[in-house]
């Protein structure tokens, strides 16, 4: 009876796991068949391929040095390096037609990834949360309240920080102090920070080992200020000025051109901000 009554307790803990879990699922469907935001979530694919990119650049380059030292790694991986790397990407990948715009992708990226890596050399120590907030000024108040949203949102874990960020969205969407145009910056910021979350928390510990074990128990790697530097250059790449006009489409949904510069700064600020942290 006792056996009986075990088994009857943990099937009935089991069946509710498994409803929780389907009106978790559930609930998300009810979001995405509500929201626009599904189409935009290909920029965070393409977001987190390039991180990649240049992750397996920047492990290339180690291995033909033999080395990991941090001081021979940083004067190649200079800002020049990550920028090229964030154009030639656009060049060779499927995900996103960004090809067009490499060029300019290097030209809105370039200052982005040199103002990380002066906050992190201790001899500039600029503050980049400072030329963010110039940047963010650029946009009317009603973006900026979606933004600082998107920026506050609590770190948890990635599927609860997804879900936040479609809720974010859905909000957005009701919103009519914001037309079409204005909603797009929204968009790609949210699907930015929903790719990046993800990300990080899944490689982070590859790209500590980028310096060797040495270095990783010499510092703290702020992972969460990850996603939160791709989040305030994709901001900045929003309004960089070297992309004006145009489109880029991505299956049914047409994206105005500065996008390009927007996920190119977004990616900079990111991978700057890793290397700043783990080779400086």
């Amino acid at each position: 009876m006792k056996k009986f009554s075990l088994f009857l307790s943990l099937l009935t803990m089991t069946f509710s796991l498994i409803i929780s879990s389907c009106s978790s699922d559930e609930e998300n469907n009810r979001i995405e068949e509500n929201t626009a935001f599904p189409s935009y979530k290909i920029i965070g694919i393409y977001h987190n391929e390039n991180l990649d990119y240049i992750y397996d650049a920047i492990k290339e380059q180690s291995e033909k040095l033999k080395t990991r030292s941090k001081t021979d790694l940083r004067s190649i991986i200079t800002e020049d390096f990550l920028a090229r790397s964030i154009s030639e990407f656009a060049n060779i990948t499927e995900t996103m037609n960004f090809k067009q715009y490499s060029k300019e992708i290097n030209q809105v990226s370039f200052p982005i990834i040199s103002s990380y890596y002066q906050c992190h050399n201790p001899s500039t120590r600029i503050n980049t949360q400072e030329l963010f907030e110039e940047k963010l000024s650029q946009y009317n108040d009603t973006q900026k309240k979606y933004i600082n949203m998107i920026l506050s949102a609590p770190e948890i874990d990635v599927c609860g920080f997804q879900s936040n960020i479609e809720k974010i969205i859905l909000k957005m969407e009701k919103d009519e102090n914001l037309d079409y145009n204005e909603r797009q910056i929204i968009y790609i910021a949210s699907a930015v920070a929903y790719g990046s979350y993800e990300y990080w928390t899944e490689n982070l510990s590859k790209w500590e080992e980028l310096s060797g074990s040495d270095h990783i128990q010499t510092r703290v790697f702020s992972w969460s200020n990850m996603w939160q530097s791709d989040v305030e250059g994709t901001i900045s790449g929003g309004i960089g000025g070297a992309i004006a006009g145009g489109s880029v489409s991505m299956g049914t949904l047409t994206v105005p051109g500065w996008a390009a510069g927007a996920v190119g700064g977004g990616v900079g600020g990111s991978a700057a901000n890793a290397v700043g942290q783990i080779f400086f």
